[in-house]
């Protein structure tokens, strides 16, 4: 008997540190929060706007509670679908992005290369302080403000 209620014991300690580490930094686990249209301001702690100093428009992202993803990428527009089942246990995880294949300046073509990289994941998401904060293994690679930033001029 004693041994168990020593094997329950320990199953429970075992499935709820299971649990724990899913979602150990608080991650999105549903659609709905990350539903919106966000413009990226930072990239692997780097602000966007020095990537930008020659010009060009940060990347956009929008979340639709369907699911789907669009956005422009700084040159070029993209789609995909963030993966339900992932996000369910704390995974934010997009897989393929289709995406037009426009050219453009240098600066800006890394830029898109760099940020569709660390957009795909699998990665954890997080709503701090009205910004959307894309972390792989624990450091910040995407943070995003809420709302598309329109370029003057």
């Amino acid at each position: 008997m004693r041994v168990c209620l020593l094997l329950l014991a320990v199953s429970v300690l075992l499935l709820s540190g299971c649990a724990a580490s899913s979602n150990r930094a608080n991650g999105v686990t549903d659609v709905s929060a990350l539903a919106g249209s966000w413009t990226l301001v930072a990239i692997d702690g780097e602000p966007v706007s020095v990537l930008l100093k020659e010009g060009g428009t940060p990347p956009t992202l929008t979340i639709g509670d369907d699911h789907r993803m669009t956005g422009q990428s700084s040159v070029n527009r993209y789609m995909g679908e963030v993966d339900d089942e992932e996000l369910t246990v704390g995974t934010f995880y997009v897989g393929a992005i289709a995406q037009t294949k426009m050219a453009g300046p240098e600066h800006l073509m890394r830029l898109e290369s760099r940020y569709l990289a660390r957009l795909a994941g699998p990665a954890e998401a997080r709503v701090v302080d009205g910004e959307l904060v894309i972390s792989t293994n624990g450091n910040e690679t995407l943070r995003f403000t809420l709302g598309v930033r329109k370029e003057d001029g």
